[in-house]
């Protein structure tokens, strides 16, 4: 039981950032949560031979730095203060989950993790069609908490079978149902970026056949509703519902500016700047790179950005020189770079829950330590 923990505890972490955004089981995903880092920070007390595999691996240097930031930070801006350290050993052991699951499967982590993302984005797909039936006059979230999160999930499961699926008339079904549900969900930036993966799976002319699809889906607008994507891509300004947010978390942001509101206060706005009742700000910045700096101020977020930023540069340089080659590789390729894009209307990056947050940081763990172990071999 522990051996299977321990391969699989990135996996069964991911499952409960999905479970975690669905309503109703929000009190039960934190149990396990808890449950899950409880054994494993016991596993590594009790092991020294684990912190040398899993934190002190030089192929997990991404994980390692992050933590000294978090550490350095907690020790020199916010000492003592007990949901700052919550977050820290959180995201402590949530690293520590990537880096033991990546550790034990090595090579065969990706084509695991590609199943992973294909069956559970097909499982939430399937749950939310059984128990709320789209009615077509509200933006359609499924069992989850909104349509946004719906959303990511549909992309990710549209590109994981556009890439790693034999295309069989019942997995084009799939991925034709996959892109109704972004439509449907309302989300204009996740139906924008759904289109990235056919422009990287495919080469030539034979790519723009997939604009037929949303020329096709325009003809149908009449019949969904007002509130789908495409009709809201042509009626409103893609900007215009985050202008507000974007604003009063630049003004939070201008309080502290240095060293920020703490690592607690991720995806924070401070309300009492808000002027006029009218406008509902009801999570965040909803812009990843805003909520850093919100949270670590200029100093601390800025050698985040530039660290993790060079990581990133490396590993899509890596995959662009061999594009052609491994499909789950132009998966991990078009995740990063929608992540990446989603950071500037979603706050992608700090949760511990978020299902994107964590598929982000453990795929970038996953090919920086790949590619370590690659010239390591040499």
């Amino acid at each position: 039981m522990i051996k299977f923990l321990f391969r699989n505890a990135a996996f069964i972490f991911l499952a409960n950032n999905i479970l975690f955004s669905i309503v109703g089981y929000l009190k039960l995903s934190n149990y396990i949560f808890i449950g899950l880092l409880s054994v494993f920070l016991i596993a590594i007390s009790l092991s020294p031979d684990l912190i040398k595999k899993l934190i002190l691996n030089k192929g997990f240097k991404l994980y390692f730095t992050l933590n000294l930031i978090n550490v350095l930070y907690y020790v020199f801006v916010e000492f003592g203060d007990f949901d700052s350290l919550k977050y820290l050993f959180a995201r402590f052991l949530q690293f520590a989950l990537f880096s033991s699951t990546i550790y034990y499967y090595g090579e065969k982590t990706k084509h695991y993790l590609g199943d992973f993302i294909k069956y559970s984005t097909l499982a939430s797909l399937a749950i939310s069609l059984f128990f709320i039936f789209p009615d077509f006059n509200t933006r359609y979230q499924g069992v989850f908490y909104n349509p946004n999160e719906f959303s990511v999930l549909m992309v990710y499961g549209f590109s994981s079978f556009l890439f790693l699926s034999k295309k069989t008339v019942v997995n084009v079904l799939i991925l034709i149902i996959f892109i109704f549900m972004i439509i449907i969900s309302g989300s204009r930036v996740a139906l924008i970026l759904a289109f990235i993966a056919p422009f990287i799976y495919y080469k030539n002319s034979i790519k723009y056949l997939y604009l037929i699809v949303p020329i096709l889906m325009y003809f149908l607008i009449p019949f969904i509703g007002d509130s789908n994507s495409i009709s809201r891509l042509l009626q409103e300004d893609i900007f215009e519902n985050r202008k507000y947010e974007y604003l009063y978390a630049i003004e939070t942001f201008l309080q502290n500016p240095l060293v920020g509101h703490g690592l607690k206060n991720h995806s924070y706005i401070d309300h009492s700047l808000i002027k006029f009742t009218d406008q509902q700000i009801d999570f965040g910045a909803h812009n990843g790179y805003l909520s850093l700096i919100v949270q670590y101020g200029l100093i601390f977020s800025s050698a985040i950005i530039l660290y993790v930023g060079r990581s990133v540069f490396n590993v899509i340089k890596k995959i662009r020189k061999n594009i052609d080659g491994e499909p789950i590789d132009r998966l991990i390729y078009f995740i990063i770079i929608y992540t990446l894009i989603n950071g500037l209307f979603e706050n992608s990056f700090s949760g511990i829950n978020y299902f994107q947050s964590s598929l982000f940081w453990f795929i970038l763990g996953l090919f920086l330590y790949s590619n370590f172990k690659r010239k390591s071999e040499v």
